[in-house]
């Protein structure tokens, strides 16, 4: 029986990744924003249609188990920063709470790091899960679009807690 899990790297610059197995991926998403006037300013804003077809995709794929990460406020966050990474959370963990039959794991960002990068050379723990995806998944692209140059750390974080996933699965079988 194969064994599929979803990562879900929260945030606008995140990523979804669904993995089979913890070597095969099957999907690699970005999340879809829109950028819309406020108080005569451009924001940024989810598109939740996006986030719930992007879910339903996974599950579709026979994903198992989704690890979300867990969000926590930091000294150096805006309020607007925080409030945006708090919106994407809550939309995450109430579009997986209704799906029936799909279990999820929260997970903050030093609890994964610490199974999924331990020993993994890197300065920064983006540069170091970049690196653990490019070890782990080496057929994976990791950049955002075709023009871009730099690999997008958002999809190699949804990718380490989906790999993260079928091992939590795998020791439950």
């Amino acid at each position: 029986m194969s064994l599929i899990a979803t990562g879900i790297d929260v945030g606008f610059d995140g990523g979804i990744v669904t993995v089979e197995n913890g070597h095969r991926v099957l999907q690699r998403e970005i999340p879809e924003t829109v950028v819309r006037q406020r108080r005569g300013k451009k924001r940024r804003d989810y598109l939740e249609s996006r986030l719930v077809f992007q879910i339903a995709r996974a599950v579709d794929l026979g994903s198992r188990l989704f690890i979300l990460e867990g969000q926590q406020v930091m000294g150096q966050d805006g309020r607007l920063a925080t409030f945006s990474l708090g919106l994407g959370f809550g939309l995450y963990r109430g579009i997986l709470a209704q799906i029936p039959d799909v279990e999820f794991q929260i997970w903050y960002p030093r609890e994964w790091q610490k199974k999924m990068l331990a020993g993994v050379p890197g300065k920064t723990s983006k540069e170091r899960s970049i690196k653990s995806i490019q070890m782990r998944l080496p057929e994976m692209d990791l950049l955002r679009t075709p023009r871009c140059r730099k690999p997008h750390d958002g999809l190699a974080d949804a990718a380490n807690m989906a790999i993260l996933g079928c091992r939590i699965l795998a020791a439950t079988e």
